[in-house]
């Protein structure tokens, strides 16, 4: 058995290794499956036609720009100044085309430097020594549980590199100037450099820099350093609240807190316990069971602070990583604030469960020394325990795989609509909760052929509609139209369905014409065929030609 040698005092916690090696490749071999999963999901996930928030977060913010607009870039999206996220879309536009394969990539790669910043800290933790076999295998689970499926719409989304930026960039700072007293003045230029950065990130950045200048003191620290640190958190908090127009769909968090205490407390705590809301399959043992680990954290939290509070001389890096709770605990309040009279399940949402992973595996390192002596014990509970944990980890995980089905296609034929100008309210939600807000980014979408209008698939169908097409340019098709739906609010068309021979599935559309050639519809063909072979196709048809001669044309 091999004893590791002291580390310097408050800089580690010295151990004796009493290391499982079979844990090491294990725990390896596990994470490994738990990011190819997650990487197979967003592949699988991928799609260039926006959603939700980018509608008007990408391409309203890339129209404005196109019109000179520049004070996009400082523009809030709700109460968010997502000023980095808006480079990253910029830098997809100009450099790659607007097909958001970039932006998801840049979300894999953020979750992967949280994972690096993790193993920098665990090392830092355990002194100079090699990590132990143990002490790597922690290290790999963790790994797994930052990648957790529970967490696809922030991976998968082109938009939600910012929820990963306002928690990865606080704690870089933190453990930044955690290390500047040893690594010298770089690394405090470092801290604050990405105490700024995190105002771009989202609303809860402008933490950063007074927990920053907090913990200096609490280190005590410089006294400059400390008077930088909180004349850079005046000057950033003045600048981001300059001008700034709170929500108008949103409540006053102060009062809401006041008016709801309770409610607002039970709101915390399923936010930091979201994670077992769906580890344990949602539902009302979900909720309860992340109601109880969200008061579990919390407590932790709590002791740990009276523990430092107590402490003459507490180490950095644990420190650090407990302000980084702080940070994450202040912004589940804040989150509570605004958000609680939409339902306490707004705390649910998978995408705040990626500061809340984060929030955990803080709370893992600085619970390290059981995790060892977990990971260590031939106790079968401890073992147990753990396995479980991971299985249920797995089980989510294995949701990466889960067929999208119709979805995909579905939001094309909500495109066409856009396209068209179609007034289908049913179709259009599918990609944003109130279309007749988006008429404006609509257009300034298609005059500047941004994202998927500037796809040959959809480009320039509206002028096309009720004029004779080319017929050089298609080739007659083989189908039929099997239904139509008259739309409640557009007298205009109506939205058909039909079948395609299956010879003919590999064309993406098709060209509704009267025997004259003119174009009296446009429809889109679902690439998986039926169990008789036949394709499916949906789009729009020009009223009064329900009874009309119809043929089906496609591009060769």
């Amino acid at each position: 058995m091999r004893r590791r040698k002291q580390a310097p005092a408050g800089a580690a916690i010295p151990v004796v290794d009493q290391s499982a090696p079979s844990w090491l490749g294990y725990s390896a071999a596990y994470a490994g499956i738990m990011l190819l999963l997650a990487f197979i999901g967003g592949v699988r996930g991928y799609t260039a036609i926006p959603w939700w928030d980018m509608w008007d977060g990408v391409i309203g913010f890339m129209a404005a720009l196109n019109e000179g607009d520049n004070s996009a870039w400082w523009a809030q999206h709700n109460e968010h100044r997502i000023v980095l996220s808006r480079l990253l879309f910029w830098l997809d536009e100009r450099l790659f085309g607007g097909q958001y394969i970039f932006l998801i990539a840049v979300n894999y790669l953020l979750v992967l430097a949280t994972a690096a910043l993790f193993w920098r800290m665990l090392k830092d933790l355990c002194g100079p020594a090699p990590l132990s076999p143990i002490e790597r295998a922690f290290a790999w689970l963790l790994t797994a549980w930052l990648f957790l499926w529970t967490q696809s719409d922030n991976l998968t989304s082109p938009f939600q590199s910012q929820f990963i930026l306002a928690q990865l960039l606080p704690l870089a700072a933190l453990y930044a100037l955690a290390v500047s007293v040893q690594r010298g003045r770089v690394w405090f230029v470092l801290a604050c450099v990405l105490g700024v950065l995190a105002l771009g990130a989202m609303a809860n950045g402008v933490l950063a820099l007074p927990l920053l200048a907090l913990y200096a003191l609490w280190l005590r620290q410089s006294a400059w350093r400390v008077a930088v640190l909180a004349l850079l958190a005046l000057l950033c908090s003045w600048l981001y609240f300059h001008g700034f127009s709170a929500p108008s769909d949103h409540s006053s968090p102060l009062q809401t807190l006041l008016a709801h205490p309770l409610d607002a407390l039970h709101y915390v705590c399923l936010y930091l316990g979201s994670p077992f809301h769906y580890l344990v399959f949602k539902g009302y043992l979900g909720r309860a069971f992340a109601s109880i680990m969200g008061a579990v954290l919390l407590g932790l939290t709590l002791r740990f602070t009276w523990q430092a509070w107590r402490s003459r001389a507490p180490a950095a890096v644990p420190l650090a990583l407990l302000f980084f709770l702080a940070y994450v605990c202040a912004s589940a309040v804040g989150t509570a604030g605004g958000r609680l009279l939409f339902g306490d399940q707004t705390a649910l949402s998978q995408r705040y469960t990626t500061p809340v992973l984060m929030a955990w595996a803080a709370m893992c390192l600085l619970c390290l020394p059981q995790w060892r002596a977990w990971l260590s014990s031939r106790q079968g509970w401890t073992r147990c325990g753990l396995v479980g944990l991971l299985v249920l980890m797995l089980v989510v995980q294995l949701y990466a795989l889960k067929p999208l089905g119709g979805k995909m296609w579905q939001r094309q034929l909500a495109v066409l609509a856009m396209e068209l100008a179609v007034r289908d309210t049913e179709q259009l939600e599918l990609l944003y909760p109130e279309p007749l807000r988006l008429q404006t980014v609509i257009e300034q979408a298609r005059t500047q052929k941004l994202s998927v209008f500037a796809d040959p698939v959809y480009a320039g169908v509206r002028e096309q509609l009720g004029q004779v097409i080319s017929l050089n340019a298609w080739l007659p098709a083989v189908g039929q139209i099997v239904e139509q739906n008259v739309l409640k609010d557009d007298a205009r068309f109506v939205r058909v369905f039909g079948s395609l021979a299956s010879e003919h599935g590999t064309t993406p559309v098709l060209a509704l014409v009267d025997e004259n050639g003119r174009m009296l519809g446009y429809a889109l063909v679902h690439p998986a065929a039926d169990s008789s072979g036949q394709h499916l196709f949906g789009g729009y048809l020009l009223s009064g030609n329900a009874s009309a001669q119809l043929h089906l044309l496609r591009r060769p």
